[in-house]
């Protein structure tokens, strides 16, 4: 076993020059190891280091962490061989001395105060340089650091200090203070609660460009806000206007915080993105020509999403019996949620009956109807019931009717995704449409390929299951809070790589479960009928969790990539949509149930899974598998072997050479991965493959039995075959 937290603290500086031969420059290399950037749009270096915390970013391509991430990327291994790797060449190597938080914290508070007595003529004449009219802003806004010559922007929290150097001697023009904690920071200075309309954008001199709007700035692109608490109260109830530089930092944290602002219970009007020349961002438009007449310019602006009924949802004229319902003691607004598509998704958001009352008045909250309790009752099949003894039904009826037609494009697609598995496939689907509350195999969908449909496929289920299905990142699915997907018939994670065994450990148990314990912030926790059924799709054919022989949950599939692209297959699928309804409601279902999840595993197992299984094995289980091979080839030896891991380690040393604690690890192969265990102490042979010449001088093999006394194992030659 590997000490985790002493191999992540090894020294990242000695790593990364140890591995790509380069020198840093205090705490910034001169060319990405992984992008080949030496520096990022605005001309400042783009890969360095947080010696502190002991990691990378190159903020080209955006890749960050730890050394084992480091080692990751740079060698394309997985998590346990970097680990290994690491603790192999590193071990010697010195760790890294994290400075005490608290003294951070107070030094932060120390400087903040010194800075805001310095005089901040110097600053502001630098601003005025910039075209900023100061004489529009709050007092406070801006300070000055009289020893490094810069003008300095405190965040809101006052755990930041962000410094805008005035003539930097290097390509470094902006920094931020030791000790600064970045995560989730937000300048609120130019914030104006009353406004309607919400500017977003990245550095503050970008704010300060337009003093005349409600703005807030975030920054850095690589500060992504995820405390909703923190961001609700700016963006509640207004327009919000997105203004990040246009380059591929800001780019992707445009979609970033588009997706979050879709994603967040609250009410807002529209999302928009403000759209900049290439390169350029708010205040090079204001000192080239003036930022005004581009932000007043409708053609710059795309529509991310209108809210059709926000506007209206706190009228007077709405009833509250339409808006509100009481579930137990609490209380819940019936809204609907934006997408990044512009669709609008029917949700419940846990609401204050004290706002209630203070919107529609005391007389109003008697009329608000009341449910016992929520419930997960699914029905696809025509007898669907909101109402179910007095408690809310949390799953959603289907938007689409059954119809007979063609559904010819649906089922050649289907094919095209699980090729010589269709049977199975279209049986899983008919399953999971017809009998919701049976379990079913976890599917799969691999392939290194773009444009192979994985994620096609994933949006036509959505399409059809609208509310009871959810498509999920990676970092959705790693919380303890299930609260948006433990209801959901439906859940796909797309993109998936599950580094961790807890994940995977989770979706295997979700998979055969019955119940689910439902998690929300701030909720007690509630018990409640679980019916999910989960699809993983991935870019990593191989690795992208790790797998054992014995799990028989997963039906994996290679997709390959269609000889013709269609690029309007989803809009051909969901035209299809009510035929394939009907199909799936009439046809008989080919398979008969055969275990918990319905199929026995030997239908839906594939190389696909096998492939995964292989590559999650260590070396050292690799070499042991082909030994038994090599050994068993002999007809002497029979079906079955007994041996120690002390015998075995023996045999595969010159295999897996420098490995410390061989034994060790063996006796966890057998146990662990395979499940055996050893018998008591006796007396056995144990064979041993070795080496001679024969009368021609070609090298061959024989057997030689040797004397042991030990508790063994017993390896079976069939067991061998089926986990190879």
């Amino acid at each position: 076993m590997y000490d985790l937290d002493k191999i992540k603290r090894i020294d990242i500086r000695y790593i990364i020059q140890s591995e790509t031969r380069q020198t840093f420059s205090k705490n910034t290399l001169p060319i990405c190891p992984f992008c080949n950037s030496g520096k990022g749009v605005n001309g400042s270096p783009a890969f360095s280091i947080n010696p502190r915390k002991n990691i990378f970013t190159c903020f080209s391509c955006n890749k960050t962490g730890n050394p084992i991430e480091f080692i990751k990327y740079l060698k394309e291994f997985d998590s346990k061989q970097a680990i290994q790797y690491l603790n192999e060449k590193y071990s010697s190597v010195p760790l890294s001395e994290p400075e005490p938080e608290q003294k951070i914290v107070q030094d932060i508070s120390k400087t903040i105060y010194a800075i805001k007595h310095n005089p901040i003529d110097k600053a502001t004449e630098y601003l005025k340089s910039r075209t900023i009219q100061v004489e529009l802003l709050p007092e406070q806004s801006y300070f000055y650091d009289v020893i490094e010559n810069a003008v300095v922007f405190v965040d809101s929290k006052e755990k930041l200090i962000n410094k805008r150097l005035i003539n930097p001697n290097s390509n470094i023009k902006a920094k931020f203070v030791k000790g600064s904690n970045i995560k989730n920071a937000i300048y609120d200075k130019l914030f104006k609660p009353d406004e309607k309309e919400i500017f977003i954008v990245e550095g503050v001199i970008n704010a300060f460009s337009i003093p005349e709007k409600s703005v807030i700035a975030i920054f850095t692109t690589s500060n992504k806000l995820n405390d909703q608490d923190k961001i609700i109260p700016y963006i509640s109830d207004k327009k919000i206007v997105i203004a990040f530089d246009n380059d591929a930092a800001g780019n992707i944290c445009s979609q970033y915080y588009i997706d979050l602002f879709t994603r967040i219970n609250i009410p807002i009007l529209s999302i928009e993105r403000l759209i900049f020349p290439l390169n350029k961002d708010l205040n090079d438009l204001k000192k080239k020509n003036g930022v005004t007449p581009w932000i007043n310019d409708k053609k710059n602006y795309k529509e991310v999403y209108e809210a059709k009924n926000s506007v209206d949802i706190f009228s007077t004229q709405a009833k509250v019996e339409d808006l509100y319902i009481r579930v137990g003691t609490d209380f819940y607004m019936k809204t609907e949620r934006p997408t990044a598509k512009g669709t609008l998704v029917p949700e419940l958001i846990l609401w204050k009956l004290s706002t209630i009352r203070a919107d529609h008045g005391s007389r109003q909250i008697d009329k608000i109807t009341k449910f016992t309790r929520f419930i997960n009752i699914p029905n696809n099949t025509g007898s669907y019931q909101r109402i179910l003894n007095g408690c809310y039904n949390l799953y959603d009826p289907l938007k689409h009717n059954p119809q007979e037609g063609e559904c010819t494009i649906t089922i050649e697609f289907i094919k095209h995704i699980f090729r010589d598995k269709f049977s199975v496939a279209l049986d899983w689907l008919t399953i999971l449409h017809r009998k919701p509350n049976q379990n079913l195999p976890v599917i799969c969908l691999v392939s290194k390929k773009q444009g192979t449909g994985k994620s096609t496929f994933l949006k036509w289920l959505y399409s059809i299951y609208g509310n009871n299905s959810i498509i999920l990142g990676n970092e959705d699915f790693q919380g303890n809070f299930n609260s948006h997907y433990a209801s959901k018939l439906l859940i796909c994670i797309d993109e998936t790589v599950i580094e961790k065994r807890l994940l995977k450990e989770k979706i295997k148990r979700l998979a055969t479960a019955d119940t689910i314990n439902l998690e929300a912030k701030g909720r007690d926790i509630v018990k409640m009928d679980f019916i999910g059924k989960f699809i993983l799709c991935s870019n990593k054919e191989d690795n992208f969790i790790e797998m054992e022989v014995e799990d028989s949950r997963f039906f994996a599939i290679k997709v390959e990539k269609p000889e013709i692209e269609n690029h309007l297959m989803l809009e051909s699928l969901e035209k299809e949509i009510p035929a394939y309804i009907h199909f799936i409601q009439t046809r008989t279902i080919e398979h008969k149930r055969e275990s918990r999840l319905w199929f026995k595993p030997d239908i839906y197992r594939t190389e696909a899974l096998t492939n995964i299984i292989k590559s999650t094995r260590s070396k050292v289980e690799i070499a042991l598998i082909e030994w038994f091979e090599e050994v068993f080839y002999f007809e002497e030896v029979g079906n079955s072997i007994e041996c120690t891991p002390k015998l075995l380690a023996n045999e595969i040393k010159d295999s897996v050479k420098n490995f410390s604690n061989l034994s060790f690890e063996i006796v966890r192969i057998l146990k662990s991965q395979w499940d055996l265990s050893a018998k008591e102490m006796k007396r056995f042979t144990f064979p041993c493959i070795t080496a001679f010449y024969d009368l021609d001088n070609e090298e061959d093999s024989k057997i030689r039995w040797k004397k042991s006394t030990g508790t063994p194992y017993i390896i079976e030659k069939e067991f061998i075959k089926q986990i190879r």
